[in-house]
């Protein structure tokens, strides 16, 4: 399946099943997206038993998974942030942990899929960490802005 009509797919899968978002409304965004007509969007739709499958095997793949992942941690780091701005350090603290955990995973995933060859790193929550390893962590998770330690956040 070529790169363009998977992309097409995935999110014409993202817009009905996964959003809910209605027949119409799905064709006509996915038509204009992705620059083809709505009666192309509405084969696709009407074939997706044919081409669901393919997708499941790249979506269930090592490296898609390893995606996922990623992209879930950017989404916690966006939670992290809003929680700090909001004052809210029980919350920012619980999602920073999501954060170390997702880092963890990322790292020994990267290491079985042959993708690093390092040791995956271990983050104490219990025990703390040291300042430069905050800095590391925020720096592997996109955080902006001025590290904040755990007995900040408790």
């Amino acid at each position: 399946m070529r790169d363009e009509l998977r992309a097409r797919r995935e999110e014409t899968w993202r817009l009905l099943v996964e959003m809910g978002i209605g027949y119409s409304d799905a064709v006509a965004r996915i038509a204009e997206n992705f620059d083809c007509n709505e009666s192309t969007v509405k084969t696709d739709i009407s074939r997706m038993e044919t081409w669901i499958g393919e997708l499941d095997v790249a979506y269930y793949s090592g490296v898609s998974r390893l995606r996922e992942l990623r992209q879930q941690r950017q989404r916690l780091n966006q939670m992290a942030l809003e929680a700090r701005q909001q004052e809210d350090l029980t919350t920012e603290k619980s999602v920073r942990q999501e954060i170390r955990q997702n880092l963890e995973s990322d790292m020994r995933m990267s290491q079985r899929l042959g993708l690093t060859n390092e040791e995956p790193q271990q983050f104490e929550l219990a025990q703390g960490l040291e300042p430069e390893d905050e800095e590391l962590l925020d720096e592997f998770c996109g955080v902006e802005g001025e590290a904040v330690s755990l007995e900040e956040m408790a």
